[in-house]
């Protein structure tokens, strides 16, 4: 062998580990005594305010290579990674994690995660929805239907009616129908 040379190592890219999934999924679970309770559907996802929604990566620094003649070669760094922030959330100053700004409903619209103090059901509290624990505030155009229960730390608005449900609010409760 005449020569050798040493590749330059690019740096690694930055990313994003979410702790809550960017998805809408329902997720039921197995109870104790092996039952399903298909009213807790395990779709809705609550933050508090300051709560980590998902730490961020920076990238590595990449490694000269050296070429045949002993010369140091350049090495592209790693990308910083976009951090998926929305409204409601805001990133930590030190700019390793996305943090929530309020307390409320977190969902993930438009490539960025969002944290809504309200929460709107522009149909029934039923099979659909299932039962609700909520963070925040609750608007629901429907009814809530029986059997099924409601929750918010702040206040509940039903539009339509209520059935033989719970309803559970840390302020106020409005039902426009009657139950």
């Amino acid at each position: 062998q005449i020569a050798a040379g040493v590749p330059a190592t690019p740096g690694e890219e930055g990313e994003v580990v979410d702790y809550f999934s960017r998805k809408v999924e329902i997720d039921l679970k197995v109870q104790d005594d092996n039952t399903i309770d298909f009213k807790d559907l395990g779709w809705l996802q609550t933050v508090r305010e300051g709560e980590v929604i998902c730490d961020i990566l920076m990238p590595t620094t990449g490694t000269p290579g050296t070429t045949v003649r002993g010369k140091l070669g350049p090495a592209p760094d790693g990308r910083h990674a976009v951090p998926p922030s929305g409204p409601g959330t805001h990133i930590s100053g030190d700019g390793t994690a996305l943090l929530s700004s309020m307390a409320g409903v977190l969902t993930f619209i438009a490539d960025a995660f969002r944290v809504d103090p309200l929460l709107i059901v522009k149909g029934d509290v039923d099979n659909a929805i299932g039962n609700l624990d909520v963070i925040g505030d609750i608007l629901i155009y429907g009814d809530i239907r029986d059997g099924y229960s409601v929750s918010a730390t702040g206040n509940i608005t039903v539009q339509g009616m209520v059935e033989a449900a719970c309803v559970t609010a840390g302020g106020d409760v409005r039902i426009s129908l009657g139950m």
